[in-house]
């Protein structure tokens, strides 16, 4: 049988994975939403517009279409890592479920052997 304090342990650790999972899917939004308000602001530049790219201190100029192909695969990767975040977010959940199951079922046959005891 499965011991109650190495369950919860288990519970608790999953509760901790899927903070951290969160917080992750929270940031991609974020970094998602900057990545779109740029590619909105290159799309309306003409073609003659002059477009800089930050190199560490330094601003090199950049072709617009590169830097609009650059943000677009920026947005599908961030896209895809999004998918793949919420798909551990819910592997996580069936998880806690499962254990949080196990748990009520340790804890109520636990209370069962408690009450039997009382009995004899």
């Amino acid at each position: 049988g499965q011991n109650i304090e190495v369950l919860a342990k288990a519970y608790q650790q999953l509760q901790k994975d899927r903070s951290k999972l969160s917080n992750a899917l929270t940031k991609l939004v974020q970094q998602e939403n900057e990545n779109d308000m740029v590619l909105k602001e290159l799309k309306i530049l003409d073609s003659e517009a002059a477009v800089y790219k930050m190199v560490g201190p330094i601003l090199i100029k950049q072709d617009l279409d590169e830097a609009r192909s650059n943000i677009e695969k920026r947005l599908q990767y961030i896209g895809d890592e999004m998918k793949r975040t919420q798909n551990m977010i819910s592997e996580t959940d069936k998880k806690m479920d499962e254990k949080r199951e196990k748990l009520i079922h340790l804890q109520s046959m636990q209370a069962q052997a408690a009450q039997q005891g009382k009995k004899h």
